[in-house]
């Protein structure tokens, strides 16, 4: 997240926020036409991830939330407001992800949690990473909320980001092969509710230590509201608590919609990937690239805009289901049609 957002030396002017009903409104009516979209084209899934999507963007820059600013102003100034904030919210979230992940379902849906290893990719990819976001000024959804929220100082940090990103899958095979610890699921190996019991332990032992720090350094725990204009859960500031809720809403509703957790950086290398295929170079032949999960996603997306932009007129107003057999055969023999395992 943005190191701005509570940072002590430069405190971000959240007082100075106030709503603007017209651009608002354009778009509220801008994210519920591409809802309605992703519905008619693709399907209710994808749509209702959208609005999800934007709720996060709303939750993040009202709340002025931060992730790797919380750990650097504790470390810092021993102020831990935001690192509490985040315990909340990882907290709300697992006792509502490891019954669902150990149920393996939801309501038809399958669940999956993201398990990977730990190694030295990822020790070397965390270094970097962390050092890019302190010089960049953020990660992957504050880079996105600070662009959202006006920030055109952080388009240069998105776009490199999504540089990085794409260049990263070029040689993901060889920091994968690299030595790892086995992938593990604390859900699996001990059960959903001895998993749950442990990690809030844990979170509990981490808010305690940052209110002694706190109060050690401070002699009292620092407020980090300021006030706002209008009506605060339009104008905002939220409180960090509020954030802590609102993010572990997005996360239950990403789990329980899309059947994975929430995720953002994927969508970067994918972007990047585009536009070096545009670019004539063969990203389709990188071995992250070849694999079928992600071919699936690529596949799957080229073929749903196509197939939309072959449909009738009412077929698109009122959703591709509702169509059955008026779905004309042209639209499935377009040319361009991904019909391989190639869709670049």
């Amino acid at each position: 997240m943005t190191t701005q957002a509570i940072n002590p030396s430069r405190p971000i002017a959240l007082e100075s926020r106030a709503l603007v009903p017209g651009p608002a409104a354009v778009t509220a009516i801008l994210i519920a036409l591409a809802a309605w979209y992703l519905n008619a084209a693709i399907s209710w899934r994808q749509g209702a991830l959208f609005i999800v999507g934007a709720g996060a963007g709303v939750v993040l820059y009202h709340a002025a939330f931060g992730f790797t600013s919380a750990w650097r102003v504790f470390i810092a100034d021993r102020r831990g407001a935001g690192l509490r904030a985040q315990m909340l919210m990882l907290a709300i979230t697992c006792a509502v992800f490891f019954p669902l992940l150990a149920a393996g379902t939801f309501m038809g849906q399958p669940l999956r949690g993201s398990v990977s290893p730990i190694g030295v990719g990822v020790a070397a990819g965390a270094f970097i990473f962390g050092l890019g976001m302190q010089l960049g000024g953020g990660c992957a959804s504050g880079t996105l909320f600070s662009v959202g929220g006006g920030s055109t100082r952080m388009l240069i940090t998105l776009f490199f980001f999504i540089i990085g990103s794409v260049v990263g899958t070029a040689h993901m095979g060889w920091w994968t092969a690299q030595p790892a610890f086995p992938a593990t699921s604390i859900v699996t190996t001990m059960g959903a509710w001895p998993a749950l019991a442990a990690s809030v332990a844990l979170f509990a032992a981490i808010a305690w230590i940052t209110v002694f720090a706190e109060r050690k350094r401070h002699g009292r725990l620092i407020d980090e509201a300021r006030p706002g204009r209008g009506p605060a859960w339009l104008a905002g500031p939220w409180p960090l608590a509020a954030g802590a809720i609102g993010l572990a809403v997005v996360n239950i509703a990403t789990l329980t919609i899309g059947g994975r957790p929430w995720g953002v950086t994927s969508a970067f290398a994918l972007w990047g990937a585009k536009w070096f295929a545009a670019l004539g170079i063969d990203v389709a032949s990188w071995s992250y690239w070849a694999a079928p999960a992600h071919v699936s996603v690529v596949c799957q997306v080229r073929a749903a805009v196509h197939l939309w932009s072959s449909l009738p007129l009412h077929c698109r107003v009122s959703g591709v289901q509702s169509c059955g057999s008026q779905l004309p055969l042209e639209a499935l023999q377009r040319p361009g049609l991904p019909q391989s395992s190639t869709c670049w």
